[in-house]
C-alpha cells in the first residue's frame, strides 16, 4: 500500500522487483520527493540519489523502460528439427527471458515427439505459422535437408543455420566418371562369378559324364573342366541384378550423394530468398563457424602482421560424423577431430611449424557400426574418399559393434583453439587466444543459435535483409540486455 501511494501510475512493481538495483533507485527519487513536500527529513539511504548523480539515474532509467518493453514485446522463436541440435536449442530458448518458443517442427510423427518445451507440427506446417513466428532456427544437420530448406524459410522467417564452410562436392561430371569406374568394376565381378558359376556347372557335367561313361564306356570324359573349389562349394546367396548383372547382395552400386551444397552456392541461395522478402538468415551460425570465426576476425584486424592457428578437438563433430552416416550401409557413426601433438606442442611452446594446412594440424578417428548385409572394406574405401571431406585428412575408419558405440562413444565432448600471435614492434610480441571445451557440442552450439536468432530478429528490424554470417554482424545483437545498459554496465559507474 505504502508503494502504491509514493509511486507513479506506470511504476511496475514485479518487474522491479527482479531488478532490485532499478527498484532502489526509483524507490528513493519517490520517497524523497514526498518527504520533501511533506518537510520531512530524508532517510540515509537517499543523499546517494542526488541531482549529482542525475545522469547515472538518466541511464538507469533508460534502460529499465528498454528491458520493461523488451520483456512485453518477446521474440517468437520456432526450431525446425527435433534431433540432437533441436532438442538442446528448444531448451535453451525456454531459459532466454526475452525470446518465446511457440513451435517444433519435425519430419517425423510429431505424436511421439510432443515434449514439455513446445508441441511439435508436422515440418510441412511451417508455413502457416508465418504471421506467428519472428525467426527459426533450423537445426536439420543433415545437408541434403538443410540446403532445400533454408531458401524456403527464408520467404517466411528470419532464420538461423548451422551450414558448414566446407565441402565441395564432385561436379556431375566427376560423379558420372567415377560411377562408370565403378560399373567397370562390376562387369569385372560379374564377369567372375559366371566363370564361377560356369565352372561349377562343368565340375557337375564331369561328375555326369563320369556317371554315364560307366554305362557307356565309349564316352570320353571332359578333360577341360575346372575343378570346384572350397568357396564354391558355398555358392554367394542373396544375389541381386545391378546394370544386368546378377551380382551379391552386399555389392552395391554407389553414386556419390554430395552431403552439403558448396557454401557460396547456398548462400546466394539463401539471400535471394531472403532479399525478395526482407527477411535476414544468418547462415554457418555455431562455435565453429561462428564463434572461432568472429574471434579469428578480430584478432587478425587488431595488427597489420598475424599469425592465427586453429586446432578443432579432441572432440566429436556432428558435422564430420553426419556426413559418415549419409551413406548407405551406415548404421551409426562418429568422427572425432584430433589436433596432432607434435604441431600443437610446437605452437603452444611458441615454435615456428612450415605447414599449418588442416591435413598436417589434424587427424581424423572414425567409428562405424555398418549395416552387416554391406561390405566393410568397400565401405571404408567410400567414406575414406569423400571429396571435399574426409580424402582431405588423414583418417582412420573402425568398425564396431552397437554395444561398443553406445559403451565408449556417447558423449559427445569437443573442444576448439584459436592462438593469434603479432609481432607491433621489434622485439615486441602479442598473442591472443580463444579456448572452448564442450561437455556437449549440441548443446553448445544451440546456445550460440539461439544468440544469432537474437541477432537476426534485430537485424531485422534495423532494416537489414538477405543472408549474412555472424562476422558481419554487430555482436551486442546477441545479448539479451538493450544498449543502454550494458554501456552503462561497462562504464562501471
Amino acid at each position: 500500500m505504502l508503494l502504491s501511494c509514493f509511486c507513479p501510475p506506470n511504476w511496475r512493481i514485479p518487474r522491479l522487483l527482479n531488478k532490485q538495483f532499478l527498484a532502489t533507485i526509483e524507490l528513493g527519487l519517490n520517497l524523497k520527493t514526498v518527504l520533501a513536500f511533506l518537510k520531512l527529513e530524508a532517510p540515509p539511504i537517499l543523499p546517494y540519489f542526488t541531482p549529482i548523480n542525475a545522469k547515472v539515474i538518466k541511464r538507469t532509467s533508460q534502460w529499465g523502460q528498454a528491458m520493461t518493453q523488451q520483456e512485453d514485446t518477446r521474440i517468437r522463436v520456432g526450431v525446425v528439427g527435433f534431433g540432437n541440435y533441436g532438442k538442446a536449442a528448444a531448451k535453451a530458448v525456454g531459459k532466454c527471458r526475452d525470446m518465446e518458443l511457440v513451435a517444433i517442427f519435425s519430419k517425423r510423427d510429431p505424436q511421439k515427439l510432443q515434449n514439455s518445451y513446445a508441441k511439435v507440427y508436422p515440418t510441412d506446417k511451417v508455413a502457416e505459422f508465418a504471421d506467428r513466428i519472428d525467426v527459426v532456427i533450423i537445426c536439420d544437420t543433415l545437408g541434403t535437408k538443410l540446403q532445400q530448406e533454408t531458401p524456403q524459410l527464408a520467404q517466411y522467417f528470419h532464420t538461423v543455420d548451422s551450414h558448414p564452410l566446407r565441402g565441395t562436392p564432385p561436379t556431375a561430371e566427376e560423379v558420372e566418371a567415377k560411377r562408370q569406374l565403378r560399373l567397370e568394376e562390376l562387369e569385372r565381378m560379374a564377369k567372375d562369378i559366371a566363370q564361377r558359376q560356369a565352372a561349377r556347372d562343368a565340375a557337375a557335367g564331369v561328375e555326369q559324364a563320369a556317371d554315364a561313361s560307366a554305362a557307356t564306356p565309349d564316352t570320353p570324359p571332359d578333360t577341360n573342366a575346372t575343378p570346384a573349389t572350397s568357396e564354391e562349394e558355398n555358392p554367394d546367396e542373396g544375389i541381386h541384378e545391378v546394370s544386368g548383372m546378377m551380382l551379391p547382395a552386399f555389392i552395391k552400386e554407389p553414386v556419390f550423394q554430395p552431403v552439403y551444397q558448396a557454401f557460396p552456392d547456398y548462400f546466394a541461395a539463401v539471400d535471394q530468398a531472403g532479399q525478395s522478402t526482407k527477411h535476414v538468415s544468418l547462415c554457418a551460425v555455431g562455435w565453429e563457424p561462428g564463434l572461432m570465426s568472429m574471434f579469428r576476425i578480430i584478432s587478425d584486424s587488431l595488427f597489420p602482421k598475424t599469425k592465427t592457428y586453429t586446432f578443432w578437438g579432441r572432440g566429436i563433430s556432428m558435422q564430420w560424423s553426419n556426413a559418415i552416416r549419409a551413406f548407405d550401409g551406415v548404421l551409426d557413426a562418429v568422427a572425432y577431430q584430433v589436433p596432432k601433438e607434435d604441431p600443437l606442442t610446437a605452437v603452444l611452446n611458441g615454435e615456428p611449424i612450415y605447414d599449418d594446412s588442416r591435413k598436417a594440424l589434424h587427424y581424423l578417428e572414425c567409428y562405424v557400426v555398418a549395416d552387416p548385409a554391406y561390405d566393410k572394406e568397400q565401405l571404408r574405401e567410400e567414406i575414406m574418399e569423400m571429396p571435399g571431406w574426409f580424402a582431405d585428412y588423414d583418417t582412420q575408419v573402425t568398425f564396431l559393434s552397437p554395444d561398443e558405440m553406445r559403451e565408449f562413444h556417447s558423449r559427445l565432448t569437443h573442444a576448439g583453439l584459436v592462438l593469434s600471435r603479432a609481432s607491433t614492434s621489434q622485439g615486441v610480441n602479442e598473442q591472443i587466444k580463444l579456448e572452448i571445451d564442450m561437455d556437449d557440442n549440441p548443446e553448445f552450439t544451440a546456445y550460440v543459435m539461439v544468440a544469432a536468432a537474437r541477432a537476426a530478429y534485430r537485424a531485422g528490424q534495423a532494416g537489414w535483409s538477405g543472408a549474412h554470417t555472424m562476422m558481419e554482424i554487430p555482436p551486442i545483437w546477441m545479448h539479451p540486455d538493450p544498449p543502454e545498459k550494458l554501456r552503462f554496465q561497462i562504464s562501471g559507474s
